[in-house]
C-alpha cells in the first residue's frame, strides 16, 4: 500500500448552503449522492478521505472543487479523480479508489493507493 486515507461522519445531513463548496457543478448536475443515503455529506467524507491519503504523497493541499467523485451505492465503492490539472498526480495517476460503510450513528469513507495500482 502506498498511501491510505480515513473520514468518518456523523448521519447529520450536510448544510444546504455547503453544497456548492463540497460539491463541483458536474456532481451537482448529476446529483452523485442521489442514491445514497447519506445524501451530499457523502461527497464531503469521500473527498477527505482523499485529500488524507494525496497530502502526504505529494504535499499539495487539494479544495473540493480539486476533485470530481463517482460512487456506486450498490458496492460501496467510489472513484475520485483529480480534475485540476495543475495538481500533481497521486504516485503516476488522478484516480484514487475508495470504499464507504455505514455503521450506527455515522459512515466511514477509506481511499487507498496500492503499489502498481
Amino acid at each position: 500500500m502506498l498511501a491510505l486515507g480515513l473520514d468518518i461522519e456523523d448521519q447529520e445531513p450536510l448544510e444546504a448552503d455547503l453544497l456548492p463548496f463540497v460539491c463541483t457543478c458536474d456532481e451537482i448536475e448529476r446529483k452523485e449522492w442521489s442514491s445514497s443515503r447519506f445524501g451530499p455529506k457523502l461527497l464531503l467524507a469521500i473527498k477527505e478521505a482523499v485529500y488524507k491519503s494525496y497530502a502526504p504523497a505529494t504535499g499539495e493541499f487539494l479544495d473540493f472543487q480539486d476533485v470530481s467523485v463517482r460512487t456506486n451505492d450498490q458496492s460501496g465503492v467510489f472513484e475520485a479523480e483529480i480534475v485540476n490539472p495543475e495538481k500533481p498526480t497521486s504516485f503516476g495517476s488522478r484516480t484514487i479508489n475508495g470504499i464507504y460503510r455505514p455503521f450506527d450513528g455515522g459512515f466511514a469513507a477509506l481511499a487507498v493507493r496500492f503499489r502498481g495500482a
